[in-house]
């Protein structure tokens, strides 16, 4: 079996991959480092473990079996060239704890007005009111609130056990009940029900034709008085309806990492929004870098390493997308 990987985690981390050749004989290994190489090494690959192969690469691996993509997003690949070349699709979870800890760190950041509070005090600001009757500018306590969580994946799970010590009743929103996953209290697949119980809501559900602008115009509404926290994709929310909601603040605040407008060649100061977000002190903003810790990285690829040797010693396929949430 021939197992093919392009992505920058073997070349930062190559103590977790040394053992490989060692311990699956019958598997040859290729770590390309560059696109040249990758190239190269499609033809006859049974595994590609990489980030964004394109309907190209897809096609120059003839005997491709399974690609393993080292993190959790994968709506950049085209899933009709997949199944119609019987090609499987996994995913990594490796990075959850380190995403979930920035997502309560951007709600900490967001209800508790650190941000703005630090900024005005570099001015002379306090938020003091001067006022005997009320005194003081309140932030938001995050303990015994009420908290939605719109997806119970491995991202979900690890803000539920977060939140565990701030004394949160927890909802889950997830389009099949199931089994009720550890540290929530509750799970709906009723959106309005999640939206009306969240004092904070949290967003960490994949994006999916289903998912795509889950939040709009039609019930963005119901966030009036709450924040919202989105580590999932931008597209999760509609832009200009979350904008306004926030400027007019209808919304009482949001921390963002998941964004509509990427920095590119041709605008390579992109601030993640042609609408000017970051301009809103109700707002913590964060470049897409929930995962962007060494321990983060190096989930992600153990995350893949698990899928290899679960399809390499028993020929099963985890964490292979199945489109739910």
């Amino acid at each position: 079996m021939k197992i093919v990987f392009f992505t920058h985690l073997t070349i930062e981390f190559p103590h977790m991959i040394s053992h490989l050749a060692d311990q699956y004989r019958g598997c040859q290994f290729i770590f390309a480092r560059t696109k040249k190489e990758y190239k190269e090494a499609l033809p006859g690959s049974h595994v590609l473990v990489t980030g964004n192969p394109s309907s190209e690469d897809i096609e120059a691996a003839e005997n491709l079996k399974l690609i393993i993509v080292p993190y959790a997003g994968v709506s950049q690949l085209d899933f009709s060239l997949l199944h119609k070349k019987g090609i499987c699709l996994a995913n990594s979870h490796g990075n959850a704890p380190v995403v979930a800890e920035r997502a309560v760190a951007l709600a900490l950041a967001c209800c508790g007005r650190v941000v703005e509070f630090h900024n005005d005090q570099k001015k002379g600001n306090w938020h003091r009111t001067g006022y005997h009757h009320k005194p003081f500018d309140y932030w938001f306590s995050m303990v015994g609130k009420n908290i939605s969580i719109l997806g119970t994946g491995a991202v979900g799970q690890n803000i539920a056990a977060l939140l565990t010590g701030f004394n949160c009743q927890v909802k889950g929103f997830r389009r099949k009940r199931g089994v009720l996953p550890k540290h929530f209290d509750s799970v709906t697949s009723d959106l309005e029900e999640a939206l009306n119980f969240g004092d904070i809501i949290f967003m960490a559900l994949p994006i999916t034709d289903e998912t795509r602008g889950i939040l709009s115009n039609d019930n963005i509404s119901l966030l009036e008085g709450k924040f919202l926290i989105n580590v999932g994709r931008g597209d999760l929310i509609e832009e200009k309806p979350f904008f306004e909601a926030l400027k007019s603040r209808q919304l009482r605040g949001a921390g963002i990492d998941a964004w509509y407008d990427y920095p590119s060649k041709e605008n390579p100061g992109a601030t993640g929004s042609k609408l000017p977000f970051c301009d809103l002190k109700n707002v913590v903003i964060s470049p897409h870098a929930a995962s962007h810790t060494p321990e983060g990285k190096m989930g992600q690829l153990s995350g893949a390493l698990e899928v290899i040797e679960a399809y390499v010693k028993d020929g099963i396929i985890i964490n292979e997308i199945s489109g739910d949430y």
